[in-house]
């Protein structure tokens, strides 16, 4: 273990630390480990996705064309519940993939 000294206030510290035990600055910042950057790089692509499955979803259901109310009441219908199930997968997708993501964040 070897001893540097502090940018800040000049006191030997060890090179393992991330802060000054006697002034508080920051001496190097800890890093992700390789599995927490997987995670963190499955959570922005899991919601990139779905925001584009969303939007997809939604822009087909205008191209539809009806011929009457009933069909068109019948495409709301399912407008609506495809809207909810997309929105459901996200949040169950984002909630478990955001905690996969904070659980291997980098610590000190």
């Amino acid at each position: 273990m070897a001893l540097i000294k502090c940018p800040e206030c000049g006191k030997e510290v060890s090179s393992t630390s991330f802060v000054c035990p006697n002034c508080g600055k920051e001496l190097r910042k800890p890093k992700r480990s390789f599995i927490g950057k997987i995670f963190l790089w499955i959570f922005f692509l899991f919601n990139i996705f779905m925001i584009l499955w969303l939007v997809g979803g939604m822009s087909n259901v205008a191209d539809i064309k009806t011929s009457n109310e009933i069909e068109e009441a019948g495409k709301a219908v399912g407008a609506g519940l495809a809207f909810m199930s997309i929105l459901f997968i996200w949040v169950c997708g984002a909630i478990i993939t955001g905690l996969l993501a904070f659980f291997t964040r980098p610590k000190r």
